[in-house]
């Protein structure tokens, strides 16, 4: 089922991230149902015409094609800056800059103040995971704070060695998702 929905910026995604954990944390509380999933996929300066279920050549992305066809995608997604760690941290945590305190790459922490989804899920009893491959994401710049397990590079290391190959990226997801 392909859905098409159009956002306003980080405090509807927020906003639409809490609601798929209320459903969730609702279908836990029925013993017949399945639990529910929900994943959140960034793709940090990702052209959209790159991918092929948004204007890009068939087959360029296959497997992002395949997810796509099973889950809400939305067609419009703005940012509230051009900076990797500023925006991650309003879309995991609903708030603008200014609220949540994060301004720069590699030198701003969200602080522990700032509730994140990931808090939320974990106090819902869902299991959290993160795998990450931008190193401005690191753990020490606070974004890990309530995921159950957060994989990040190492800081400081050269880009190539960065890079974990997508594989590996994709084992490590699907062991969390498959608990």
């Amino acid at each position: 089922m392909l859905q098409h929905m159009h956002a306003v910026g980080p405090p509807m995604i927020f906003r639409l991230l809490l609601l798929l954990l209320g459903v969730a944390v609702s279908s836990c509380s029925k013993p017949i149902e399945p639990a529910k999933s929900a994943i959140l996929i960034t793709l940090d300066t990702t052209q959209r015409d790159a991918i092929s279920n948004f204007g890009g050549p068939n087959g360029l992305t296959p497997n992002l094609s395949k997810l796509a066809k099973k889950s809400t995608n939305f067609q419009r997604a703005d940012t509230v800056a051009p900076l990797t760690m500023v925006a991650h941290a309003s879309m995991l945590t609903g708030l603008y800059p200014p609220r949540h305190g994060v301004h720069y790459n590699n030198h701003s922490v969200l602080p522990a103040s700032a509730q994140s989804l990931a808090e939320l899920a974990d106090e819902a009893g869902l299991q959290t995971s993160a795998f990450i491959s931008a190193s401005v994401l690191h753990s020490d710049f606070g974004l890990a704070q309530g995921f159950n397990n957060y994989s990040s590079p190492q800081k400081g290391k050269a880009l190539a060695v960065l890079i974990m190959p997508t594989a590996v990226r994709a084992k490590l997801s699907m062991r969390a998702l498959n608990g």
